[in-house]
């Protein structure tokens, strides 16, 4: 007799079984996917991209102007803008606004305010941190902050 369909996986697995190896596989991915990011180490980044990646994230607060940046890698703006997406598939403002939410989520990490993580990371203020972090991360700077918070363990 062949098994088939939903009623065969309720048999042989009761619901608390399941729940527990969902929560494995979802804890699984969250600790390989969530882990923070190296992202000056991008698979692939070569001889232009990496030295604009080290002078954009020395200067978070007050980056260097690409034409600045051009000048000093021999290359026209717009070269280098080709390049460093070629390299690492986003333009180099956008890969900054990347590193700065990185940046500002582990400060958040540490205890850090979001307006006090928008002042050091460069954003115009913390509503411009909260837009880019939603969008990067998922959730508001705060909301990341308290649940950080609430998981970390408490030593009495």
């Amino acid at each position: 007799m062949a098994a088939t369909g939903r009623g065969v996986w309720r048999r042989a697995c009761p619901a608390g079984q399941v729940l527990d190896l969902l929560h494995a596989r979802v804890g699984e991915l969250v600790r390989r996917h969530a882990s923070p990011s190296r992202d000056l180490e991008v698979r692939g980044a070569g001889r232009v991209a990496r030295p604009v990646m080290t002078q954009l994230a020395d200067r978070l607060v007050s980056p260097p102007a690409l034409a600045d940046i051009a000048a000093g890698t021999g290359l026209s703006r717009y070269q280098l803008v080709r390049s460093f997406r070629t390299e690492v598939g986003t333009p180099p403002y956008a890969w900054l606004a990347q590193h700065r939410v990185s940046r500002a989520r582990a400060l958040l990490e540490q205890g850090c305010r979001p307006a006090e993580a928008a002042a050091l990371t460069g954003f115009a203020d913390q509503a411009h941190l909260t837009r880019w972090f939603r969008r990067v991360v998922g959730v508001t700077p705060g909301v990341y902050r308290n649940s950080v918070q609430d998981s970390a363990p408490r030593y009495r």
